[in-house]
């Protein structure tokens, strides 16, 4: 788009919507809905990969493994409730809850309730057969001598709830997918018919070369996978998929 004769670069998009005028609001409104529908599509790929080992952690039945499995059931929690959270400051709210069925409205709002009444603050998240947390104060007596006591039980992992998650988020995700190359196509449409019509555009896009700090080690898989047009996520520092 930028120049066809030149050597691929990127360019910083987060910048450049950043340095739009007013005049192109409509533009930088898609921009950010789409980097806001990518960002929560990551965040689901992240919990779908916790959930996928922490299964295979509690199929090992190695007892070594448990406080792992806990650990990655709960991250994968956290990363599916953070992709709806309506909170963030940071990026905007997706909702998907009308395009599911009853079922799976069901276990997105356990699995919301679960982030917010138990992982990330302390509750039963409202299980008070069996809660995630629970205090239970006490006092043993026995004759003249007592003892008080307060026993503590926090969750690690539940059997039950790891599959049936894993079952969900395999429904839920190509929903967010397919929201997120939607608004990718609507960007890119809009921003190749403005380039074509207004030589600001082009200028902007140069002004916002994304710089060799910032880069890092991303060149090589924004580059390998420009031709495919996805987005690109990544898992750790070296870990790419298209």
């Amino acid at each position: 788009m930028v120049n066809a004769s030149q050597s691929p670069i990127l360019i910083d998009l987060y910048s450049f919507v950043q340095s739009l005028p007013p005049e192109f609001d409509t533009l930088a409104g898609k921009a950010r809905q789409w980097f806001s529908r990518h960002s929560c599509d990551a965040d689901l790929g992240i919990s779908e990969l916790y959930l996928q080992d922490a299964i295979r952690f509690h199929n090992a039945g190695r007892e070594s493994l448990n406080q792992a499995k806990g650990a990655l059931l709960q991250s994968a929690v956290l990363h599916y409730a953070r992709a709806f959270d309506p909170a963030s400051k940071h990026r905007r709210h997706i909702s998907i809850l009308s395009k599911l069925n009853p079922t799976d409205q069901e276990i997105h709002r356990t699995l919301m309730n679960l982030r917010n009444e138990s992982l990330a603050h302390f509750g039963p998240a409202g299980e008070s057969d069996t809660p995630w947390s629970e205090d239970i104060p006490a006092m043993i007596v026995d004759g003249n001598v007592w003892q008080v006591m307060v026993a503590s039980r926090r969750a690690l992992y539940r059997p039950s709830l790891a599959p049936t998650f894993l079952n969900h988020l395999k429904a839920v995700r190509p929903l967010v997918t397919s929201l997120s190359e939607k608004s990718k196509k609507s960007f890119e449409t809009e921003l190749e018919e403005l380039w074509r019509a207004n030589s600001l555009i082009n200028d902007l896009l140069l002004q916002n070369e994304m710089n060799s700090s910032r880069l890092g080690g991303w060149s090589g898989p924004f580059l390998g996978g420009k031709r495919s047009g996805r987005s690109i996520t990544t898992l750790g520092e070296l870990g790419f998929t298209n």
